[in-house]
């Protein structure tokens, strides 16, 4: 019984020799003063997070959270938790979106540099659906948010939402545990719904018919769903038929853009057929002219969605009657 008790003494100790280690690590890298900050904020998160193993860390450098804007909600949250103690936290809010941010940098498996291709992979995270800020679940995918990982120009560049950009500035920083963390360039960006990153990126024209059918709400209380977006373009050329169609109609079309069940990546869409919210299914074909998902060509790839993957397409799919 004694040696029991005393291999478990050390066992408590190794343990927080290696929790510590990690937050050293942090400490010792002088551009990391500000990822250091708002770890202390969400100590419990942090005390996990140095228990992890066999993970990834992409931490943004002090450069990386300067380019917040400060009057932002991110950078107000930011100065919020500069300002913490533990006697006087940051509120719950505030702990909770940084939490979710953090946790959307830390990727599930070990990614060295060297793992990197000229096609994106798209690896989970430890972002789930169990991080909510203001009672709402930020990611609805299972196992994980996704981000991609690509080699670009002898480096290696990181997808978030909205395809925003994040460089790898060095590479391959050991941590205990098998951990390696990686030093980049510019904060991930959250996934948003497909309505908000329509909104933001011009594509208006199928959020508003998502609004017009109530189908907004409806698919973003679905996880795992994998969307093709026809274009602004693309409703412009079906102008006639979609005016003239009944919302009853409109909900079928819009539904048939929507597959269920997988978040399917650009190199995940192969020949086949794949079914559809609306209960038909969708064929794609791959050829050397790009990815066609019945005759509309996918345009931009792996728009990174709250609860999804998006996929812009340049035409309105028809599903048959």
């Amino acid at each position: 019984m004694h040696h029991f008790q005393t291999l478990l003494a050390i066992l408590s100790l190794l343990n927080l020799t290696t929790c510590q280690s990690l937050v050293e690590l942090i400490q010792s890298q002088p551009d990391l003063t500000t990822l250091l900050t708002a770890l202390n904020a969400v100590p419990r998160f942090t005390n996990h997070l140095a228990s992890l193993h066999d993970i990834t860390i992409l931490a943004p450098t002090n450069a990386a959270f300067a380019k917040v804007p400060p009057r932002s909600p991110l950078g107000e949250a930011l100065a919020q938790a500069a300002l913490a103690t533990p006697e006087n936290p940051a509120p719950g809010p505030v702990r909770a979106g940084i939490r979710a941010l953090l946790a959307y940098h830390v990727l599930k498996g070990v990614y060295p540099a060297s793992s990197a291709g000229e096609t994106p992979v798209f690896v989970p995270t430890v972002l789930d659906s169990s991080f909510e800020v203001g009672g709402v679940s930020v990611a609805n995918v299972s196992g994980g948010q996704n981000v991609g990982v690509k080699a670009d120009g002898g480096g290696v560049e990181i997808i978030s939402g909205g395809l925003a950009m994040s460089r790898v500035v060095q590479a391959d920083i050991q941590a205990p545990n098998n951990v390696i963390v990686h030093r980049i360039d510019t904060l991930l960006q959250l996934p948003v719904n497909v309505t908000t990153t329509g909104s933001a990126t011009g594509n208006t024209a199928m959020v508003d018919a998502l609004k017009q059918t109530g189908l907004d709400d409806t698919l973003d209380a679905v996880a795992d769903l994998t969307v093709f977006i026809p274009n602004n373009q693309a409703f412009e050329a079906a102008q006639s038929v979609i005016q003239g169609a009944d919302v009853q109609t409109l909900v079928k079309v819009l539904s048939y853009h929507a597959v269920v069940g997988d978040v399917l990546f650009s190199s995940e869409l192969c020949r086949g057929k794949l079914k559809t919210v609306e209960g038909s299914k969708v064929k794609v074909t791959v050829s050397g002219d790009g990815v066609f998902v019945d005759s509309a060509r996918v345009v931009v790839p792996d728009i990174i969605l709250s609860d999804r993957v998006g996929h812009f397409i340049d035409g309105i799919l028809m599903p048959s009657d």
